[in-house]
Parts: C-alpha cells; sequence; structure tokens
C-alpha cells in the first residue's frame, strides 16, 4: 500500500509499540492534511438555512403528491356511492376483488423502482410517476366492464408502487 493511499483511520490503527499515533499522510501535498472533501465547509447558520430552503421546496410538493396518491387510491369509494356498483353489474365479490387488486401489484411493485430510481433522478421518477397514475385515473373513466375496473386498477396500483419509496429516496 502506497503511503498516499493510506486513509486516517489507518494512522490510527498502525501505532507503535509506544503508543504513540503514527503521523498523518498529506494528499496532493495539501497544507490541510487528510480533510479533503469536495463539498464546501458550512457554518451551523449556513446549514441550517440550506436544510430550511430544501424543506420548504420539497414539502410542499410532496404533500400534494402525497394528498394526490391518497386520493386516486380511495376513489373508487366515491363511484361506488355514485352508482359504479349497478352501471357495471358488481354482483357478490366483485367489487371487493376490484378494490384489492390494486393492492397487489402495489405491494410486489415496490422493489424495482428502487432499483430504477437509482438510475433516473428523483426529480424526473416522481413526477414520470405522476403523470403515469394520472394517466390510469382518466383511463377509470372509461371503464364499461368489470374487467376494464380490474386491469385498470391494477395498472394504478403499477403506477403508484414507485412513489413512497422514490419520495424516501
Amino acid at each position: 500500500m502506497s503511503p498516499i493511499s493510506k486513509t486516517s483511520s489507518d494512522a490510527h490503527q498502525h501505532q507503535t509499540c509506544s503508543g504513540a499515533p503514527a503521523q498523518k499522510k498529506e494528499l496532493h501535498g495539501s497544507g490541510e492534511g487528510m480533510e479533503h472533501s469536495g463539498a464546501p465547509a458550512l457554518t451551523e447558520a449556513q446549514e441550517t438555512k440550506l436544510w430550511r430552503r430544501i424543506d420548504l421546496r420539497l414539502i410542499p410538493i410532496i404533500s400534494l403528491m402525497s394528498l394526490l396518491c391518497s386520493m386516486d387510491s380511495a376513489n373508487i369509494g366515491n363511484a361506488k356511492l355514485d352508482g359504479l356498483i349497478t352501471q357495471l353489474n358488481l354482483t357478490g365479490n366483485k367489487f371487493n376483488i376490484a378494490l384489492m387488486m390494486y393492492f397487489i401489484p402495489y405491494s410486489l411493485l415496490e422493489f424495482p423502482p428502487n432499483l430504477a430510481i437509482q438510475v433516473i433522478r428523483p426529480s424526473r421518477w416522481l413526477p414520470g410517476i405522476v403523470i403515469t397514475w394520472g394517466l390510469v385515473m382518466m383511463l377509470m373513466g372509461f371503464v364499461r366492464t368489470y374487467t376494464q375496473l380490474v386491469g385498470v386498477r391494477v395498472c394504478l396500483g403499477a403506477a403508484e408502487a414507485g412513489f413512497y419509496p422514490g419520495v424516501a429516496y
């Protein structure tokens, strides 16, 4: 191992028998020693101001997106009250099955977006998901049969599956 590639933790591990720590190696001949970083040093006040700016930009839009997500997934209850069961002739457990079909792809497809979001930036991923589930919800207005309802609910669950992993990322 070359002396330049040693880190500060390597320097602390290789202490002499007398207990004296080994000397730190300088990177690139700088006088700052091992504290070389790509990010500029911020004071605590500057860091607080930066986090506040980030929060003021992200929290409102993510809150709005979360509201739209919950409205989309729960909107079938409003459709039931407005006559969905009689228009599509949903008898027996058909409505409950259509309701449940949203959660199967939603649960199964939460993992793949975690991989995809590492390639696609969150600033592109999240709006793409919102547009996709908006289009799927528009298609919900054209449903005329039970199988179409189940298909659109599956597509809605697949479209919304990447939202919360994207927000967490």
